[in-house]
């Protein structure tokens, strides 16, 4: 079995606005963009490959994939649930990232969460990119505040 790692952040439930959600997303993308591949947000997943399309990091963009209906949206204020979206970095498995962003949440039961699941082909041994992995975590703890968060290990977990 190949060792798979993630990086994980929680942060607690709030009422933070549309356009709150908008902006930190648009921010995590941003800096993921900024730290090249394999963290680039480059597709919008699908149920098959060839169905995925490209996304082109911008706060008009983000702000169409949380677009909801009323009804829809007035149902999940009730709930107290929030956005969720998902993204990932290329159309080859080995090398591909999987983003996934779920910011909104009031309900005190569900976490606002950053998942991102690295490449089974990245290299966690090199002291470059461990380094690297480093400022990232930095860098989205800044602009998420989570209230825990970690870089785990499939083999840690189990």
């Amino acid at each position: 079995m190949i060792d798979t790692y993630s990086l994980i952040l929680w942060g607690k439930a709030n009422n933070e606005t549309k356009q709150g959600q908008i902006q930190k997303i648009y921010q995590i993308l941003s800096i993921l963009k900024e730290f090249g591949e394999p963290f680039v947000p480059n597709y919008l997943p699908a149920k098959k490959k060839v169905d995925c399309k490209s996304f082109i990091l911008s706060v008009e963009n983000i702000e169409l994939l949380l677009k909801k209906t009323q009804k829809e949206e007035e149902l999940d204020t009730k709930l107290g649930v929030g956005k969720s979206i998902d993204f990932f970095s290329s159309l080859n498995d080995d090398a591909s990232s999987g983003i996934g962003i779920r910011l909104g949440n009031s309900s005190p039961r569900i976490t606002n969460t950053v998942v991102i699941d690295f490449p089974t082909n990245f290299d966690f041994k090199q002291p470059d990119i461990s380094n690297r992995l480093a400022e990232l975590f930095k860098e989205l703890v800044k602009i998420f505040n989570p209230y825990w968060g970690c870089i785990s290990s499939r083999f840690n977990c189990q």
